[in-house]
């Protein structure tokens, strides 16, 4: 009795890591895919709608957004612009709403930055975050830094059918589980999803009306500040951030 409880779990053990092995590489087959299809995308225009729901503490902080998103390839570079517009309820309550405008240019060099909250404007310039990039080999060599991805079934998301990738962080209390749903057959992603503690979706942005090989002028992606507005430069406060001195035992 005591040989055949150890043969089935053996069995068991072997058959648990032969689906794990399986798995793995049905990830890094839809994540080549992925890229593939990205690679051989020249341009992307798209609809874009953000629904934010967040439990601070007992109070809920609700958002909806809506604008528009371009990419574009541009000598070599990966260009994106995007404008936003978001509503939310006013933090002290009451039937009035905030409404905060972003426009965000990324020029292939550097993300500018242009928003408006209640009438006050602020322009910021900042390096490129490689997982803001729309480049899906960028975004998984990120994610997979802090998270195990896993490759979840197929869904559909604006009538076209998408791979669903989950990412888990490997510190459970440096954040929550994210779901990522890329194009199967053009690679680009659809729709993101911030999942709470409790597995309830607390941010989500989807991409809608998306067409691809649009044709884009690429003065779309030269950023030009108002002229009452300032443009911060962060970049140089990056470049003079102080080393950090070695640790010598």
């Amino acid at each position: 009795m005591t040989k055949r409880v150890g043969l089935f779990l053996m069995i068991g053990l072997v058959c648990s890591f032969g689906a794990t092995a399986l798995w793995a590489d049905e990830l890094v087959a839809a994540e080549k895919q992925i890229c593939q299809g990205w690679d051989a995308c020249k341009s992307l225009t798209a609809k874009v709608a953000t629904d934010s729901r967040i439990d601070a503490g007992g109070t809920i902080m609700e958002s909806k957004g809506t604008g528009m998103i371009e990419l574009l390839r541009k000598g070599g570079k990966l260009c994106m612009r995007m404008e936003l517009k978001t509503t939310m309820p006013q933090p002290a309550g009451g039937d009035e709403k905030v409404e905060q405008s972003m426009l965000s240019i990324m020029d292939g060099e550097y993300n500018w930055t242009l928003s408006e909250t209640m009438g006050q404007k602020m322009a910021m310039k900042t390096k490129p975050d490689p997982r803001a990039t729309g480049d899906p080999k960028a975004l998984f060599e990120e994610l997979r830094k802090d998270n195990e991805l896993k490759l979840l079934p197929e869904e559909t998301v604006d009538g076209k059918k998408t791979f669903v990738i989950e990412a888990t962080p490997k510190d459970k209390a440096a954040g929550t589980k994210s779901l990522l749903y890329f194009d199967k057959e053009r690679g680009a992603m659809l729709k993101m999803v911030t999942l709470s503690a409790d597995g309830k979706p607390m941010w989500t942005m989807t991409y809608s009306d998306v067409k691809y090989d649009a044709d884009i002028s690429p003065d779309r992606f030269v950023f030009k500040a108002p002229p009452d507005v300032e443009v911060q430069d962060m970049t140089k406060l990056e470049m003079s951030k102080p080393e950090t001195p070695e640790k010598h035992e």
